[in-house]
């Protein structure tokens, strides 16, 4: 192997390293932005609940066929201080849901109604394809 013929093999080896690794970092900002499973969602109904609690339902829209994987809310300002909530889904989860338009069953979240409507954002994470868990960005 001439000297010509091993820098160009290290320089593809670095190359196809940068490209493996920019697909796997940039891939999910993008999955996330451009393609996500779930539309963000609608308060369909919001009353107290307990003390301090919310019993909640919302519309949303499934665009994908992907697994869920678990759900995130958290009150306070995404980039700034926020909690991570507890919540509960009421009920027996049902079959897996179609693409399309859909309604929640009912979520207990430990927040007061009136900071849910103004002060809460949430996420659900699901698994999509095998590479990279998807995010969707779905409250507010």
């Amino acid at each position: 192997m001439s000297r010509k013929d091993a820098v160009n093999f290290i320089l593809s080896s670095v190359a196809a390293l940068v490209l493996y690794m920019g697909v796997f970092t940039i891939g999910p900002y993008v999955e996330t932005k451009l393609f996500p499973a779930y539309s963000k969602f609608q308060l369909a109904s919001v009353e107290p609940y307990g003390d301090g609690q919310s019993r909640v339902v919302f519309g949303y829209t499934k665009y994908r066929q992907c697994e869920p994987q678990g759900f995130s809310w958290f009150a306070g300002e995404l980039g700034a201080s926020y909690r991570q909530l507890a919540f509960r889904a009421e009920g027996d989860p049902g079959p897996a849901r179609p693409l399309g338009a859909n309604i929640t069953r009912h979520y207990i979240i430990d927040v007061r109604p009136d900071v849910l409507r103004d002060g809460v954002f949430a996420e659900i994470y699901s698994r999509c394809h095998p590479f990279w868990v998807t995010r969707s960005e779905i409250y507010p």
